[in-house]
């Protein structure tokens, strides 16, 4: 693990078969709370392999992983408010005595803000990366499909909502761009402190929809399923502010604007209104009637 800045790493997963290490790079303005040199083994991480042969090391300033299946690392440190994550990675091709799968780049997966569904701390698993789908967390997935996509996904627990990523051509959904060796990643979790003493009025929010384009499986970005996703997950932010006093979406109706350029889904257009231009209401537009129909008048 690389310096946590303001709070530790929280988890990190790794696909297989894979091998790789992490080396860490120095902090810059914030605090360090938590940090492993990976100079002194394994005692600071919990260890879940799907296969006995795993081998996995923290010596000489590396964190040395080699899999033929799923393998799990979990930081054992529990942690709360606002942090950044920082680490290198170098992902190696599987050897030549990984039989069919030699050569092989598979993908490494970081899990953090991870729970159990009842708030608890997530318990051990198998280090297969299916056994963690009932895990509610985010992660992001680095190097996925065969080494095609890197993308942010929010695990509710059952169903797993694509935030952001980047995907080569033949793989990217609608908004992503292909990843190069100088990309690089930032991962934080930021709270928002909000005034004990003043109300609060949450005044923007929402999410692109293109009327008509329904995605019920994938919930891809530019759908209706996605920004009703978005909004409902908002809703529940919202509703654990005791001060909040109001929230209105953005926007009501969408709206021309030049520099929305995607092609398709875009065209000139800003989505984010819960009713198309032609006046068809989208599907976020009877989320939030229902929010407000609820409300005690």
């Amino acid at each position: 693990m690389g310096p946590a800045l303001r709070l530790p790493l929280c988890g990190l997963i790794l696909g297989a078969p894979f091998a790789a290490f992490a080396g860490c790079e120095a902090p810059r303005k914030l605090e360090q709370v938590a940090a492993d040199d990976f100079r002194a083994g394994l005692s600071r991480w919990r260890l879940e392999a799907e296969d006995a042969r795993a081998v996995v090391t923290a010596q000489g300033a590396v964190l040395d992983i080699a899999t033929p299946a799923g393998l799990s690392l979990w930081w054992r440190a529990p942690l709360s408010g606002d942090y950044a994550i920082r680490f290198t990675a170098v992902a190696l091709p599987a050897p030549a005595s990984a039989g069919p799968h030699a050569g092989r780049l598979s993908d490494l997966n970081m899990f953090w803000n991870a729970l159990e569904a009842d708030g608890s701390a997530p318990g051990a698993r198998s280090g297969k990366f299916a056994d963690d789908d009932t895990l509610p967390t985010y992660y992001a997935g680095f190097g996925a499909n065969g080494n095609t996509t890197t993308r942010l996904r929010l695990d509710d627990g059952g169903q797993r909502h694509l935030l952001a990523g980047f995907a080569d051509a033949a793989s990217a959904e609608p908004g992503e761009q292909p990843m190069t060796r100088d990309t690089r990643l930032r991962l934080a979790r930021l709270r928002g402190d909000v005034p004990a003493d003043k109300p609060l009025v949450l005044s923007e929010f929402g999410a692109d929809a293109k009327a008509g384009f329904n995605d019920p499986q994938l919930r891809r970005k530019f759908s209706e399923d996605f920004q009703a996703d978005h909004d409902r997950a908002t809703l529940a932010m919202a509703a654990k502010v005791p001060t909040l006093r109001g929230l209105s979406p953005w926007v009501l109706k969408d709206f021309r604007s030049p520099r929305r350029e995607h092609p398709v889904f875009q065209n000139g257009w800003n989505r984010k209104g819960l009713i198309s231009e032609t006046g068809r209401r989208k599907l976020a537009f009877y989320l939030l009637a229902d929010h407000y129909q609820a409300l005690p008048h």
